[in-house]
């Protein structure tokens, strides 16, 4: 893959991100402002999630495939999580949330890209395994593993 391609997947990740953390921000305040909500803990927890995200963002920016993978995995783990919880779902919704996994993805194809091509570069000859491969089953297996458990136990 050329430059060019590479820093567009890149840039789309980082975009999907920014995009998902202002969502997810501009949410949790309105549940805070809303005086029939009231003052929660939740509410609070959604700001944390909304700054864990734009951590995220800045680490795709900076070409983190770390951040790139936990990014996707987090966003894929919500979206699971918001699926299995409700009791409706929105068409739209489902097709959006399937477009930000697509960006997400890229994401992680283009850090990935970036650092081979930098390797290659560099003459070290050394190419790490894609660990986004295992550490994406981590994400799986809990949903598997300790969703059941709290449903069962409800």
């Amino acid at each position: 893959m050329e430059h060019p391609r590479i820093e567009k997947k890149i840039k789309c990740a980082q975009i999907a991100a920014i995009v998902c953390g202002v969502i997810t921000v501009a949410g949790a305040i309105a549940l805070i402002v809303n005086p029939q909500n009231g003052i929660s803990l939740f509410n609070f927890l959604a700001l944390i999630d909304g700054a864990f995200i734009f951590g995220m963002a800045y680490g795709i920016y900076k070409k983190n495939r770390t951040c790139a993978v936990l990014m996707f995995e987090y966003f894929l783990f919500s979206m699971i999580l918001r699926t299995s919880i409700s009791s409706r779902i929105e068409p739209v919704s489902f097709m959006v949330g399937w477009i930000f996994l697509f960006f997400l993805y890229q994401g992680i194809k283009g850090t990935y890209a970036y650092h081979k091509c930098r390797t290659c570069e560099d003459n070290s000859g050394t190419v790490k395994p894609p660990a986004w491969l295992i550490s994406g089953s981590v994400v799986m297996i809990m949903y598997v593993l300790v969703l059941p458990g709290l449903i069962l136990r409800g």
